[in-house]
C-alpha cells in the first residue's frame, strides 16, 4: 500500500512539521534518516493517526486516515514506538497476543484463528521458543524481536517501525533489519527509523531525509546519499563510496564542516 502525504502540518508548540509532501512506495522499505530531533517520530505518530494533522492529508492507498476509525485503521496500520512501554513480568505469548486486539470485540474475546496468528507471528520473529518467558527475562534483542512479532500478530500491510536497532549489539541490528526487509520482500509498506546512514542505505529501498521538520531529500539510497546531502543534513564532510559486497553507497566522514 503507498502512502501519500500532502502538504503534512502536524507537531506541537515546541515543534511541528512543515509542509510535508511525499510519497512512500508500496511494498518496498523506506527509511527515514535525519538529525536527533528533525522529526522522524513525529511524522510517524501522524502516519499511526496518533497525532492529529493541523493541514494537510495523509492517505494510504488513497483512504484518508483522518476519515478511518482507530480501530479500522489499526487492521491496516501496526505501529512499534522507539520505547513501548508494557508490564516486564507479561510474557512474550501475551504480548504478541496484543496484536490482534484491533480484530477482536470490547471485552477482548479471542476470535477463531487469533491462537493460529500468534502462534505464527512468534514463529516468524523466531521467538517461538520464548512464548513462555516473561519479558523481563530477555536480552533486548530478544526483546525487541518479541514487540516484532506482536506487530506480525497485527497482520496489517503497512508497518512503522521507530528506530528498532537502538541499543542492540550488532548481531541483533542485522537480525532485525533482515527481518524487515523480509517483510517488505513479502509485499509489506515498511518504514523505520534509522540513525546508521550505512544501515539505511544498505537496507531500505527508498529513503526519507528529514531536516528542521522539512522534508529535504527522497528517493533511492544511491540518488540522494551524496557528499552534499551529508553536508547540508549533517554538517559533515564525507566521502560516498559502493560498498563491495551490496553496492549500496557507504560514507566515510572527514571532518566537521
Amino acid at each position: 500500500m503507498t502512502i501519500t502525504l500532502e502538504g503534512v502540518r502536524a507537531g506541537y508548540r515546541e515543534f511541528a512539521l512543515q509542509d510535508i509532501t511525499t510519497t512512500l512506495p508500496g511494498g518496498k522499505l523506506t527509511a527515514l534518516i535525519g538529525p536527533n530531533g528533525c522529526g522522524k517520530s513525529t511524522l510517524f505518530s501522524a502516519m499511526a493517526g496518533l497525532l492529529p494533522l493541523k493541514s494537510g492529508r495523509i492517505e494510504i492507498d488513497g483512504r484518508d486516515i483522518a476519515r478511518e476509525r482507530p480501530r479500522a485503521l489499526a487492521r491496516h496500520v501496526a505501529l512499534l514506538p522507539q520505547s513501548p512501554v508494557v508490564p516486564p513480568a507479561i510474557r512474550v505469548s501475551q504480548l504478541v497476543a496484543y496484536g490482534r486486539a484491533p480484530y477482536q470485540g470490547m471485552l477482548g474475546m479471542q476470535r477463531p484463528g487469533d491462537a493460529e496468528a500468534v502462534t505464527a507471528a512468534l514463529h516468524k520473529a523466531g521467538v517461538g521458543a520464548l512464548r513462555d518467558r516473561r519479558l523481563s527475562d530477555l536480552s533486548g534483542g530478544q526483546r525487541q524481536r518479541a514487540f516484532i512479532a506482536m506487530c506480525l500478530a497485527q497482520d496489517t500491510p503497512v508497518m512503522l517501525f521507530d528506530e528498532p536497532t537502538s541499543f542492540l549489539d550488532i548481531r541483533y541490528q542485522v537480525d532485525t533489519l533482515d527481518l524487515l526487509a523480509a517483510l517488505a520482500r513479502e509485499g509489506r509498506t515498511v518504514v523505520v527509523v534509522l540513525h546508521d546512514i550505512g544501515q539505511a542505505a544498505r537496507y531500505a529501498d527508498h529513503l526519507v531525509i528529514m531536516k528542521d521538520g522539512r522534508l529535504r531529500h527522497a528517493g533511492p539510497p544511491e540518488a540522494v546519499v551524496t557528499p552534499d546531502m551529508l553536508g547540508e543534513i549533517y554538517d559533515i564532510s564525507a566521502r560516498v563510496y559502493p560498498d563491495p559486497v551490496s553496492g549500496a553507497p557507504q560514507i566515510s566522514p572527514e571532518h566537521r564542516v
